[in-house]
Formats: C-alpha cells, sequence, structure tokens
C-alpha cells in the first residue's frame, strides 16, 4: 500500500494491538488497527488477503476477531464500562447506532452501588392548558437493589427531550 489517508493528527491510542506498518504522512509508522480510518484498514484487509485461499482468510478473520474481542472483554472490565445503545441516535457519517456509557451509578438514598437500569414507558406532559399534550417515551429508571429507591436521570431527560423535539417538529412539517 502506498500513502495511507490516516493523518498524523488522529489520535494513537494503541487499543487493540494488532500492528501494521502504514505510511502516514510520509513517515512509516506502527500503527494499531484501530488508529487508523477504516478506508485504511479495509485496503489493507483486501490488499494482503483477497488473493489468498478462502480458508486461510476465514482463519485470520476468526484469529481477529477473537483478538479483538479479548481485547474489548479486557478493556471494559479494567474500565468498567457499560454500553447501552441511546434511542433513534444514529452517527451521522456512517449511520450506525451511538452508544451511551452508563454513569457509574450510587443510590442517592443510601449510597449503595447496586443501581439496576429498568426501561418502562413514561407518560408525560407536553405543554399547558388547551394545547398541552401527552407525550411517551421508554425511558430508564434507576432501583436500587438495597433500598428500593427509584428515579430517573439525565438520560430519561434527554429521551424525553428527544420526544418533545420530534412531536414539534412533526407539528411544523405540515404548515407553511
Amino acid at each position: 500500500m502506498n500513502e495511507f489517508q490516516t493523518t498524523k493528527d488522529l489520535i494513537v491510542r494503541d487499543l487493540d494491538g494488532i500492528y501494521l506498518r502504514a505510511r502516514i504522512d510520509g513517515h512509516w509508522q506502527n500503527r494499531c488497527l484501530t488508529d487508523l480510518v477504516w478506508n485504511d484498514v479495509e485496503a489493507w484487509i483486501n490488499e494482503k488477503w483477497s488473493d489468498c485461499d478462502p480458508i486461510l482468510r476465514a482463519d485470520f478473520i476468526l484469529k481477529i476477531a477473537k483478538h479483538l474481542h479479548e481485547r474489548l472483554r479486557a478493556l471494559g472490565d479494567v474500565t468498567d464500562i457499560i454500553v447501552k445503545f441511546a434511542p433513534d441516535l444514529k452517527c451521522p457519517d456512517c449511520g450506525a447506532d451511538i452508544v451511551k456509557f452508563a454513569p457509574d451509578l450510587k443510590c442517592p438514598d443510601c449510597g449503595a452501588d447496586n443501581m439496576k437500569t429498568e426501561m418502562h414507558m413514561d407518560k408525560f406532559q407536553y405543554g399547558y392548558g388547551e394545547k398541552a399534550v401527552m407525550l411517551e417515551a421508554e425511558i430508564p429508571f434507576r432501583i436500587c437493589e438495597i433500598c428500593g429507591f427509584s428515579c430517573t436521570d439525565a438520560e430519561a431527560d434527554d429521551i424525553r427531550d428527544a420526544v418533545v423535539i420530534k412531536y414539534i417538529e412533526s407539528q411544523g412539517a405540515g404548515k407553511k
């Protein structure tokens, strides 16, 4: 491969541990797959493995998948990250689901860190008086497994806000 599309400005994190030689901004470097833009990774895989025996290619892909599985699991265990998908949010570049990292949840009542999350439909009023409407959204309720305290938080507020925005947009779509 000649020059990679990845620029030297991309933050090098060394997360995945699968290194290859990449010519970036005129200089050869060792870079992890996750420290390259996807187009470079895809081009590298196609260049190195497109003409090989399909069994070898499948074995190569399985080994990469196993390695990435182990690295991601270890990364999540070390950092105690829990990822959940944000409803209806898509990446503007690729259309993939956007994920949110759940905060460290501690019970505001008893201080325990045994808060679980349950998704429930929530009906709420938007507006006042004659123009008030009832909207609904599936939101996370935080429930302490020790004392039973339950509440919603900023994540639920964000979801409700998104429902209100969709409602406003739907009302404005027919007006000129």
